[in-house]
């Protein structure tokens, strides 16, 4: 059985042993003799004469019985216990992984490692849980052995945005056994719902860094935008520069006052893709450089096919359209078509946005309340002022077609996704005997459209993303994996992607692309995305959580240290033989003072 000391502060009883030494060590005054003569006075020296004084510790039977009491005392305070041989405890620990635990990650882990130390001394066996507290990633550790959990914590890294920890810690309280404690661990002292323990080593600090970045097309061509924050209740003074092309541009500095957000714009260097903003550092390096790569999207490729009166607002469409090129039918990514249901005639393979063609005669306006379904592309979009008119005439729609807006009874807007995998957008009134184009709802609903299809392209693209984003991205469906790669220092990780399309439902036909999440670096790099040798796409990650790099709030906080002496009560037994040793105290406390007084007599 295991020895534990309910009260660690007992040990201070042993500063009574050069206590009860350093008592030992002075002499008695010498005793007072009287007699009948003078004359054996003038041989005498006394050696006490000023009484007490410091000697050679003399060997005696109460100094050993005073040491003995000395020590029984500092047991008994000890209050030790006995650890059962069944008793076992479950200890959950939650990781904050947001980007802030970076700048206290030195004086976390040495700390947080002495508290789970503490932790494992208090029951006989101990099941060790450590989760990250962002839900998208894997479980660190979970088994019995302490080293091993020790191990998981060294190698954690905070790489996630800000996000609320509350799903993690739910799933901790879920595996707390009866007998167990939950611990979030943390940068900053927190109120956590009732039986979630923090533990936090953060300090505040002053911080200034880059907080968001944007490009723009001006007359003499792509500038670049980046704000700058200082997180601080002080004035704050940074240089800064450029590098792109392998040089430095000339230093520069800026000043900011407490908490004020600068704004930092510039042209774009000429004749590279990639360049980096840099602030001197500071005590966290995340927000002190800024990756930037040339902006590109995949062009889209779109052809026209409509009567004269809808061309007018087919090219103001495109023009509002970025990186779009006009392409003939059968090269087109997209088309833009009107259609006559009278004709006959099935519509031309491809995905494509198709309006209702009907003849010019007047006709009244469709009746009934419009009612717009929940849906990705309808979201938060207003149609509650579209006006149509127009004959029965509709367009042929299948079961499979989600209806996007009704008017009544009657479908205005559909969607169709074929079984070759190209998806088709509806209109199923006149646009040209409405007030759609006017409407803003509209038009963002064709873009939306517009930019679904550029998705699903598969093509090459460059882009600048936040740190650890997910940003979909399409891939061949039978271009076998693909590799994400970052320039990091000194080797750069690798993470594969595997690709496994599903055929569309109802078919054999694979899609023609797939769409798949791909996660930027947690670090401030460039990095790329390839598939069977060809590139994807090119991009750079930054720091723009401007929450996590604000630390005026961070400090100390453990609320665990205090369910330590819980923790031993219930999983030992006090010392049975406690009586005894208070027994034992007294008969030595007695047998010293009958000595002494035995010796005086």
């Amino acid at each position: 059985m295991d020895l534990i000391f309910g009260n660690p502060a007992g040990f201070w009883a042993l500063l009574g042993l050069p206590a009860l030494l350093l008592i030992h060590f002075f002499q008695r005054q010498s005793r007072l003799e009287r007699i009948s003569t003078l004359f054996l006075l003038d041989n005498i020296a006394p050696r006490s004469a000023q009484g007490r004084k410091i000697e050679r510790l003399r060997n005696s039977l109460p100094l050993w019985l005073q040491i003995l009491a000395v020590l029984l005392i500092t047991w008994i305070l000890l209050q030790p216990r006995w650890l059962s041989p069944s008793s076992s405890q479950s200890v959950v620990v939650v990781l904050d992984s947001s980007f802030s635990m970076q700048a206290s990650r030195a004086a976390t882990l040495p700390a947080l490692s002495a508290r789970l130390r503490s932790l494992s001394q208090t029951a006989a066996r101990t099941e060790w849980t450590l989760l990250d507290s962002h839900p998208d990633r894997p479980v660190l550790y979970n088994g019995p052995r302490l080293e091993s959990a020790l191990e998981a914590l060294h190698s954690f890294e905070a790489r996630s945005p800000g996000h609320d920890p509350e799903t993690v810690l739910r799933t901790g309280r879920s595996l707390l056994r009866k007998n167990g404690i939950l611990i979030f661990v943390t940068d900053r002292p927190r109120v956590m719902t009732p039986g979630t323990e923090v533990f936090s080593a953060g300090d505040a600090r002053d911080n200034v860094g880059f907080a968001g970045m944007r490009f723009s097309r001006e007359p003499g061509g792509l500038t670049w935008h980046a704000l700058i924050k200082n997180h601080s209740d002080t004035a704050a003074t940074r240089p800064w520069w450029i590098e792109a092309g392998g040089t430095k541009s000339p230093v520069k500095t800026l000043s900011l006052k407490p908490g004020q957000v600068l704004s930092l714009s510039g042209p774009w260097p000429e004749g590279n893709e990639q360049a980096t903003l840099v602030l001197g550092p500071d005590g966290f390096t995340l927000d002190d450089r800024l990756p930037l790569v040339r902006p590109r999207l995949k062009p889209l490729r779109v052809a026209t096919a409509a009567d004269p009166d809808l061309q007018p607002f087919f090219e103001k469409f495109l023009r509002a359209l970025p990186e779009n090129r006009p392409v003939s039918l059968a090269e087109a990514d997209m088309a833009l078509l009107s259609w006559d249901p009278s004709g006959g005639t099935r519509l031309p393979p491809g995905h494509a946005i198709v309006f209702l063609k009907v003849a010019g005669q007047e006709s009244p306006h469709y009746k009934g309340t419009l009612l717009a379904e929940n849906l990705p592309l309808m979201r938060d979009l207003n149609w509650r002022s579209l006006l149509a008119r127009g004959p029965e005439v509709s367009l042929a729609r299948n079961a499979a077609d989600s209806v996007l807006l009704w008017q009544g009874d009657r479908p205005m807007i559909f969607l169709r996704e074929e079984q070759t995998g190209h998806k088709k957008l509806l209109i199923n009134f006149p646009l040209t005997h409405s007030n759609a184009p006017r409407l803003a709802s509209f038009i963002l609903l064709l873009n939306r459209f517009a930019e679904m299809i550029r998705l699903e392209k598969v093509g090459v693209e460059s882009a600048n993303t936040e740190l650890s984003q997910l940003t979909p991205l399409a891939f061949a469906a039978e271009g076998g994996p693909a590799r994400i790669v970052s320039s990091g220092h000194p080797a750069p990780p690798v993470e594969t992607l595997d690709i496994h399309p599903l055929p569309i439902p109802g078919t054999t036909n694979l899609p023609l692309s797939v769409v798949l999440p791909t996660r930027a670096p947690s670090q401030p790099v460039f990095y790329s995305v390839a598939q069977g040798g060809t590139n994807r796409l090119t991009a750079a990650a930054h720091f723009a959580d401007v929450p996590e790099a604000d630390f005026r709030r961070n400090g100390p906080m453990d609320t665990v240290r205090g369910k330590i002496p819980a923790l031993e009560t219930r999983n030992s037994r006090e010392d049975f033989l406690t009586p005894l040793w208070l027994a034992l105290l007294g008969t030595l406390m007695l047998g010293s003072w009958a000595w002494i007084e035995r010796r005086r007599a």
